[in-house]
């Protein structure tokens, strides 16, 4: 009996090991984790489950990819050249590529490909496909011209969206060019890829790769703690308890989630003067907040390009935590603790003395339940400078209107920006998300500038402008990207580039699993 049980618990050990075989002789190399359900979508065109993107980005491949910095590089297309004042671009096919399917990849894939997100309108990409290109067809077997919505680089990462053959576009699981096919896939289940030996670079490291489906990433890290699954992305914080842990580690990326807040430009508030915006901005800790409410989940923003990124400007870092320079901007601005009560107060035109009081609104989403937290502590800071705080948490749609109708002073809210550098849904005087309705034609011309800036340095310029604009009239008031972390008992810390649809980045040439 006693040998019976070492039996069976040396098979369920063999099955929670990596590279452990299953009762299908399946040998995998290394286990991920995913959280769908049977509704997701796997097709690389359709996909908008982050977890999902990730793993195709393993098995398919764009024109156009992202380097570590996150600028446009080639991958299927070896050149492109812009025309027209940048109406009209053409990419330039790689030739010798077959897909798994063994078909040779052609311009016509590509613009099947391309063609099939916008006029669909799905998937990951659909917005910056639909929002940059026109159409877009083959003029020959290894060239794609590309007629664009308006003439800027910006469309370089439209060009990102995965491509597929042209027969494809809409099957379930299409086929790729990429380091890995997919032997099997199912929704709310698991998928099993395979190295592609054929792989135009070089053969991938790991042979296999399995993805399991969990329920949540609290199941899926729970499944880690047992080795059970090698490792798991992530942006809950849940992560955070591996941190600094023995036998774990913890690689970090940046999401494009910008959590900002949006002060009431209205001449009523307070916050409509620079000087006290200014001051706002010295008596926050960023860090604190990453630190505390985040669990250094999170990197501090300035303005509106993350850090790292090559379209980052660094002369926008203009605000340090500085108690004493808040303090400065508020007296510049009148605002002074006359009482000693450590309540700022200013004299009105009547001779009477009003509070410096304002209130913090925010919301809760299910993806960001640390944002009353991060309002709690952000008022605790304030507060230390002169700011009477309250703070009230309410449904986003609730307070959306409330904003509208100018009964708060700064909103904590969070900005998913686009896959493109684009910034004018928030600051543009007409932007779709421009909560607050700040208008200025520096920052109108600077956002219009970066829509038809076709070579690349006049756009990085563009860019730039941006950012210092922002920094300079504080339309919004910058905290931090939220981040997300890869967990693994294994050190995967030579993974560049991750993001939080490729949070995957060079594991087919990752050495850690030997033999």
């Amino acid at each position: 009996m006693k040998k019976f049980l070492c039996i069976v618990l040396a098979l369920i050990m063999g099955l929670m090991c990596c590279g452990g075989a299953y009762a299908d002789d399946w040998s995998a190399s290394f286990i991920l984790a995913m959280v769908t359900d049977t509704a997701t979508e796997l097709n690389p065109l359709k996909a908008k489950n982050r977890d999902v993107i990730s793993i195709d980005m393993l098995v398919y491949e764009s024109l156009i990819e992202l380097d570590d910095t996150g600028k446009p590089a080639t991958s299927l297309a070896t050149s492109w050249t812009a025309e027209d004042g940048g109406w009209t671009w053409y990419f330039t096919i790689r030739e010798g590529i077959t897909f798994h399917n063994g078909a040779a990849l052609t311009a016509a894939d590509a613009a099947a490909s391309i063609e099939y997100v916008r006029t669909n309108g799905c998937g990951a990409w659909a917005q910056v496909v639909g929002a940059l290109i026109e159409s877009c067809e083959a003029t020959d077997t290894y060239t794609l011209r590309v007629n664009a919505r308006t003439p800027s680089y910006a469309l370089l990462y439209a060009m990102t969206c995965p491509i597929v053959p042209s027969g494809e576009v809409s099957a379930a699981q299409p086929s790729g060019t990429g380091p890995y096919t997919i032997l099997s896939a199912s929704a709310g289940s698991r998928m099993r890829l395979r190295a592609n030996e054929s792989w135009w670079k070089r053969t991938p490291t790991l042979d296999t790769i399995e993805v399991r489906n969990f329920a949540n990433f609290d199941s899926a890290l729970g499944q880690l703690d047992i080795r059970a699954v090698d490792a798991v992305a992530t942006r809950s914080t849940s992560a955070a308890r591996f941190r600094g842990v023995n036998g774990y580690y913890v690689t970090d990326y940046v999401t494009r989630q910008l959590e900002c807040l949006v002060p009431n430009l209205k001449s009523s508030s307070p916050m409509s003067v620079l000087n006290v915006r200014q001051a706002v901005m010295e008596a926050l800790d960023k860090q604190a907040l990453i630190s505390n409410v985040y669990l250094s989940m999170a990197t501090q923003a300035d303005a509106c390009v993350p850090p790292g990124d090559w379209l980052y400007e660094p002369l926008a870092e203009v605000y340090d935590s500085d108690q004493n320079g808040a303090r400065t901007y508020l007296a510049a601005a009148g605002w002074t603790d006359v009482d000693g009560d450590g309540i700022m107060e200013k004299q009105t035109s009547g001779g009477s003395y009003e509070q410096l009081d304002i209130k913090i609104i925010t919301y809760e989403e299910p993806d960001y339940p640390s944002r009353q937290d991060a309002a709690t502590l952000i008022a605790e800071q304030l507060s230390q400078v002169g700011f009477n705080v309250t703070i009230a948490v309410m449904e986003q749609s609730e307070l959306i209107k409330t904003m509208k109708s100018g009964d708060y002073d700064l909103a904590l809210v969070g900005y998913y920006l686009s896959m493109a550098p684009d910034y004018t849904f928030m600051l543009g005087s007409d932007g779709d998300s421009n909560l607050n309705g700040y208008s200025s034609a520096q920052m109108d011309a600077a956002l219009s500038d970066a829509l038809t800036s076709v070579a690349e340095s006049d756009f990085q310029s563009a860019i730039d402008h941006v950012q210092m604009i922002v920094a300079q009239d504080l339309p919004v008031l910058s905290l931090y990207f939220r981040g997300g972390s890869l967990v693994s008992y294994l050190d995967m810390s030579s993974l560049d580039g991750l993001s939080e649809l490729n949070t995957y980045n060079g594991l087919e040439y990752w050495q850690g699993v030997a033999g």
